[in-house]
């Protein structure tokens, strides 16, 4: 089968299908069914798989419409980064100060140039941010710095303002897969909370927040219970960093955790400097604060104390990918826009991906981007846009860095416990996607003969249970890597 099935043909296909009782898929016909025989035909479907060699089409169906891509718009994001940043590129964050160093002493602020570094978090250094800013702190004691009579600024104004991208929804704020976007981010803009159980029936139960720093409050309603299951709830309040956290616990029950965002990164990461500082027996007398129009902290004259430099980009892209990390493919797109037109918005992000896009034969009137993750309900992409992508980093010297860092089917990242048992377990290397009634899986797999695939697969508007949409996206990917 090379394309679409005559009528007739399709017909019979889908007569068949109904007594079918197999959760994989015999022919692509199928997906326009469940796998109990429901009809799919209230969900949009998107699909084109072609050959890499001769440029074969081995499946098609409505590849030209457009699609919400959920974050298979990373493909995107990474693909441009490594393609005009290269694997090698490094975030270089430095210290500086513009005052004289007498006897230890630092008269004027601690300044941190923020480069909207991605790494800055437990992903990275086991420590986290806290321990990267404590060997921060250990290399100034080095030097014998021992006071700051100033304050600790960090520099954010690589990139704007505008925390939040374009077209993301207000009431995902609370949530990580949603952390507001800021060249200094750190432990990816979120703190942990861990709840257990108080001494006795009635009492508060015990709230840690990890990293410890006052820049978050936490309003305790929680109560220890004595029923065999805790039931608990935590929020942040919308423009503040108050974290109210409901409900009951249980002491039968295992320790229960959250991770929160945190609202304004920056000054975030500023006051958790400061303190880290002090911890370490560095005396900080000014306060902590933010600079985002970079007017009050001019370059002309500082000096520079430390350099952090991260991971190259390659290892980077790699985690980004195989956990669909929403923050970091913002701060790569809005690290674009900074080292291309000066500046890290949205805006400028998009100008360097549409520009690059274009070079690499992508058709950009079937692609609209308004962020880096994916995230956004007003990115648009086609199935075949897609695959030309695929197929353009497929030829390009920077394949191999962008391939290993796809999440291998049955093996690890987003697509660790799929397609297990099948040809496609240790084959398939996809991106996968996921947002409210929609589903995405695009990327390659090789068929029996060897022949490499490009794929994608685009679904919108399904009413279903989202692990329909994942089983006939595996069943497909099997289907694909058995054919010869």
């Amino acid at each position: 089968m090379t394309r679409r099935c005559s009528g007739a043909i399709a017909a019979v296909l889908f007569l068949l299908c109904l007594s079918c009782s197999t959760p994989f898929i015999d022919s692509p016909v199928q997906l326009a069914r469940t796998p109990d025989g429901r009809p799919f035909s209230d969900a949009h479907w998107g699909i084109l798989a072609r050959s890499l060699s001769d440029q074969r089409v081995i499946w098609a169906r409505n590849e030209r419409l457009h699609f919400l891509p959920a974050s298979n718009l990373k493909l995107f994001t990474t693909a441009v980064s490594l393609l005009r940043l290269g694997p090698d590129y490094r975030y270089v964050t430095k210290i500086v100060t513009r005052g004289r160093i007498e006897g230890g002493i630092v008269h004027g602020s601690l300044i941190v140039r923020a480069s909207g570094d991605p790494s800055l978090s437990a992903r990275f250094y086991p420590g986290g941010a806290v321990g990267v800013f404590r060997e921060w702190a250990d290399m100034l004691v080095s030097r014998g710095i021992k006071e700051i009579r100033g304050d600790v600024i960090v520099d954010e104004s690589l990139f704007d303002t505008q925390y939040l991208g374009t077209g993301w929804f207000w009431d995902d704020e609370s949530f990580p897969y949603s952390a507001q976007i800021s060249a200094f981010s750190l432990n990816d803009n979120c703190i942990d909370l861990g709840v257990t159980a108080g001494s006795t029936e009635g009492q508060p139960g015990i709230v840690e927040v990890t990293p410890r720093t006052d820049y978050v409050r936490v309003i305790n309603e929680t109560r220890t219970t004595r029923a065999n299951r805790s039931y608990l709830g935590a929020r942040r309040r919308p423009g503040t960093n108050d974290i109210v956290m409901t409900g009951t616990i249980s002491p039968l029950d295992s320790p229960k955790k959250f991770l929160l965002t945190v609202h304004g990164p920056g000054p975030f990461g500023a006051l958790l400097l400061k303190e880290t500082l002090r911890a370490k027996g560095i005396v900080v007398r000014g306060a902590a604060g933010v600079v985002s129009d970079g007017q009050e902290t001019q370059k002309d004259g500082e000096l520079l104390l430390l350099s952090h430099v991260s991971p190259p980009l390659s290892t980077i892209i790699s985690h980004l990918n195989k956990a669909s990390h929403n923050l970091s493919a913002e701060l790569l797109f809005r690290t674009l826009g900074a080292v291309y037109y000066g500046k890290g918005t949205s805006r400028n992000g998009t100008r360097v991906i549409m520009e690059t896009l274009e070079r690499a034969g992508v058709i950009t009137d079937e692609v609209t981007i308004r962020d880096g993750s994916g995230l956004s309900r007003l990115s648009l992409v086609t199935p075949v846009q897609i695959v030309n992508l695929l197929e353009f980093m497929y030829h390009h010297p920077a394949f191999s860095s962008f391939f290993n860092s796809l999440p291998v089917a049955g093996a690890d990242g987003t697509l660790s416990a799929r397609m297990a048992g099948t040809c496609a377990e240790g084959n398939v290397r996809a991106k996968t996607g996921f947002s409210t009634h929609n589903g995405s899986l695009s990327g390659y797999v090789r068929k029996k003969d060897g022949e490499m695939v490009a794929f994608s697969m685009l679904t919108n508007n399904n009413p279903r249970d989202p692990s329909e949409i994942r089983r006939l996206q595996d069943s497909f990917c099997a289907w694909l890597c058995g054919q010869e």
